[in-house]
This record gives C-alpha cells, sequence and structure tokens, in this order.
C-alpha cells in the first residue's frame, strides 16, 4: 500500500474489527469505504489526522473503495489494531456530535418524550 501502512498488524488482531457487524451504531467506522469517508469533511479531517497520508496517497484510487480493515488486513502488519481503535474511536465521536446536533436542531414539540 502506502506509507501511511508504517503502522503494523496482523489479520489475527483486527478479526473483532473487520467484522460487518462491529460497524458503529450511528454513522461511520472502520469498515465505511473509505471514499465514503472522504466525501465528508469531518470524517476526512479525522483520516488525515489518525493516518496521515492515506488521503493523498498517490494510490488512493486503487483502494478508495475499501476500509480501513480491510486495508489493515493487507497490510501484513503495517498498520496496528490500536490505529484502528484510535479512528473508531474519533468516528464514534463524530456520530455522537452528529446525533447531538439534530436533536438541538429539532423543536422541543418533536422530541421524544421520556417519562
Amino acid at each position: 500500500m502506502g506509507s501511511f501502512l508504517l503502522l503494523g498488524c496482523s489479520a489475527e488482531n483486527l478479526t473483532s474489527l473487520s467484522q460487518p457487524g462491529v460497524e458503529s451504531k450511528q454513522g461511520y467506522s472502520v469498515n465505511t469505504p473509505l471514499e465514503v469517508l472522504a466525501a465528508d469533511p469531518r470524517a476526512n479531517a479525522i483520516l488525515q489526522r489518525d493516518v496521515p497520508g492515506v488521503m493523498n496517497n498517490p494510490k488512493f484510487l486503487i483502494f478508495d473503495d475499501m476500509s480501513l480493515a480491510q486495508i489493515a488486513i493487507m497490510s501484513n502488519g503495517k498498520m496496528h489494531k490500536s490505529k484502528l481503535r484510535e479512528v473508531q474511536a474519533d468516528l464514534d465521536k463524530l456520530s455522537a456530535d452528529e446525533a447531538a446536533e439534530k436533536a438541538a436542531a429539532t423543536p422541543a414539540s418533536l422530541q421524544p418524550q421520556t417519562k
């Protein structure tokens, strides 16, 4: 892949993160294709910060339809599971922030009532 994958990881270490059912309950995950993350400025910023160079890699168009979890499995130990966890935590925070923004924008009369 590219120089951004000089992190280290093995397929065995990624099993839980690469399973389709492990996707975030809301929004993006490390299983979301890079092209989808790249299209969202906030998700793109997370990738730029957490995995520098991934979006600028000359081979990006070759792997843009793949997820970070898929790329990590193919990286021959160059992308650590800890890096995927870091990206996932930031994507989860983004999803939580978006949910809070939607709730704030929803009129109180339309918000679910709690008893």
